[in-house]
């Protein structure tokens, strides 16, 4: 029983040491990524409308093809793509 005991104890130690090992390298790593936050600026009001219309292309780059594909008509198609899914508000285009 001596000899296994012991086994255990070791068993033990050794996952202990891993396991401090490991939180310092996660300490490691969290102060070192504190310093390399930015600050991102607010968009001014043309970066934000520029940013809408390319996002708007992309959404209807994607529903297009796919509505399309599902039988849906012209002005249904039109519908969808104009129209936000809060509150039903017509997009800015």
């Amino acid at each position: 029983m001596d000899a296994f005991t012991g086994f255990i104890s070791w068993l033990f130690a050794s996952w202990q040491l891993i396991g401090g090992a490991i939180g310092l390298w996660f300490l490691y790593q969290y102060i070192t990524q504190r310093g390399n936050t930015t600050d991102i600026p607010p968009l001014d009001k043309f970066d934000a409308i520029k940013l809408e219309g390319l996002v708007s292309k992309q959404v209807e780059a994607a529903l297009l093809p796919m509505l399309r594909s599902n039988g849906y008509g012209e002005e249904e198609i039109k519908s969808i793509l104009t129209k936000t899914s809060l509150n039903q508000q017509t997009f800015k285009r």
